[in-house]
């Protein structure tokens, strides 16, 4: 492979370009990215491993501009595959900035409410719940920069000011008039969330003492974008709202040329392991979704969808699907396509698994109780999730989440466990599972269950749901697992 890979190239205003590099080494190595616009002149940048790097070209519209990663040492040899990207100008974004400091509109109306009660008044589109106070605090300069690399300047001199809050209680929302980005401006003690939730999406921002801001993009234009604290008072200086500039082949108008935005966007992001980390993208251009895990800081992977320990009848390898929403249960993730399929993302990659649940494109999915439901809208189905293996583990990724904490019990009968069993494992006999006896294990803990046939920890399995254990496995026969 080589050393560079051009992910993604964003058009900016003039000419420019922000090209979006990975660097696949293991120390990063400089080089010039090179953009070569037809019947221009070429123009470089230096770049240095893995990041965004921004190079004026002489581009306009509809023209063709091939990029490539070369060695600055003067040899130009070569340091990516050529990223052929056609430069439109973007179109400009529409802000719209919800802030008790607006002149324009008296959003005064959406405080001093009861908690949990709504305020039974929209204001420009923004309406709320509960009780909101109106506070004189000062925000510090903040410069917020478009999509297109257009920078807007805030300071803002009052806040509101509120604890705890929901979707039901202590929110602040609007319905999205088109797609873009929602970044959310406040202040609290170190440690206090904030967070921004559409449709059982969830972006939180933590604060840090100082101002921050923090960001989710959407794409739902039916469901409400609600914004509220985690936990004590915080003040929310300004929800700020861009709106993407829409061209009239976007919106399906005949005889244009113009494309859509060839790079990847966010629709989803649910949390995997305690924290928002990972991310479903779909590329406007293509159609193209992949679903990303953010491991290392900033740095992401994305999830394979080739190979499958399990597949479906009919599956052939290379099969490409289309993802159009996640859900956590336990430790995987499942992902509802088109044509009623369902992927299956575990700890173990060896171990993902490919399924047909249903007959329909499963445009939403979302685990309940045990209870997945999936519609695309008009058709709906309810799945057990023990019908598809929600319960059931595999020995390889048993093991990976036994290494990483996870309690290994064993359900037969004492006499059976002490003439062979796993090291490591815990024996509770299948007749002493109860409350008292897995009273020492928190009941968020992953517990995976053993046996001899299956039948026993699949029952012990059900036992320790009843008892409200929410991450519990059966891994079947014990043997499978050494």
């Amino acid at each position: 492979e080589t050393p560079y890979l051009i992910e993604s190239v964003r058009n900016l205003a003039g000419g420019a370009m922000e090209a979006k590099l990975k660097f696949r080494g293991s120390a990063p190595l400089a080089g010039v990215l090179r953009a070569e616009p037809d019947g221009g002149r070429a123009a470089e940048v230096d770049i240095n491993g893995t990041g965004t790097y921004r190079i004026e070209t002489e581009a306009v519209d509809n023209t063709q501009v091939r990029l490539t990663v070369v060695n600055g040492s003067g040899s130009g040899e070569p340091l990516s595959e050529t990223f052929t990207h056609t430069y439109m100008t973007p179109v400009a974004s529409t802000m719209v900035v919800y802030s008790l400091d607006s002149a324009d509109y008296d959003y005064t109306q959406l405080t001093g409410g009861t908690d949990s009660t709504a305020y039974g008044v929209t204001v420009n589109g923004l309406s709320g719940y509960g009780s909101w106070s109106m506070k004189d605090k000062q925000s510090a300069p903040y410069t917020y920069t478009d999509v297109n690399g257009m920078e807007y300047n805030y300071s803002f001199a009052h806040s509101w000011n509120a604890g705890q809050g929901g979707t039901t209680k202590r929110s602040l929302y609007f319905t999205p008039a088109g797609a873009g980005k929602v970044t959310v401006l406040f202040n609290g003690a170190v440690g206090r969330d904030m967070y921004i939730e559409q449709n059982g999406r969830k972006v939180t921002g933590t604060a840090t003492g100082s101002d921050a801001a923090f960001s989710m993009d959407i794409t739902d234009t039916e469901n409400p974008v609600y914004v509220y604290g985690g936990n004590s008072g915080k003040d929310l200086f300004a929800i700020i709202v861009e709106y993407y500039g829409v061209r009239d082949s976007d919106m399906g108008v005949s005889g244009s040329e113009d494309e859509p935005v060839n790079e990847d966007i966010v629709i989803q992001t649910v949390s995997w392991g305690g924290e928002d980390n990972i991310e479903l993208t779909r590329n406007p251009a293509t159609g193209e979704t992949k679903v990303w895990q953010t491991v290392i800081g900033d740095q992401k992977i994305q999830l394979r969808t080739d190979v499958f320990e399990e597949t479906y009848e009919g599956y052939k390898y290379g099969d490409t699907f289309t993802i159009n929403s996640l859900a956590v249960y336990k430790e995987r993730i499942y992902a509802g396509c088109d044509g009623g399929k369902l992927l299956v993302f575990t700890a173990c990659s060896k171990c993902y698994q490919a399924k047909r649940v249903c007959g329909f494109d499963i445009k939403e999915l979302t685990i309940n109780d045990g209870i997945m439901t999936v519609t695309d809208g008009t058709n709906t189905e309810t799945i057990d999730m023990g019908d598809i293996g929600g319960d059931s583990i595999k020995p390889e990724e048993a093991m990976l989440l036994v290494s990483n904490g996870a309690a290994l019990i064993d359900v037969r009968d004492a006499v059976d466990y002490a003439a062979d069993h796993i090291e490591g494992s815990v024996n509770i006999p299948i007749d002493e599972l109860n409350g008292e006896t897995l009273a020492g294990y928190d009941v968020d803990r992953t517990i995976i269950f053993v046996c001899y046939s299956g039948s026993r920890s699949a029952q012990a399995v059900k036992t320790a749901s009843e008892l409200g254990f929410s991450s519990v496995y059966n891994a079947g026969n014990y043997s499978g697992l050494v």
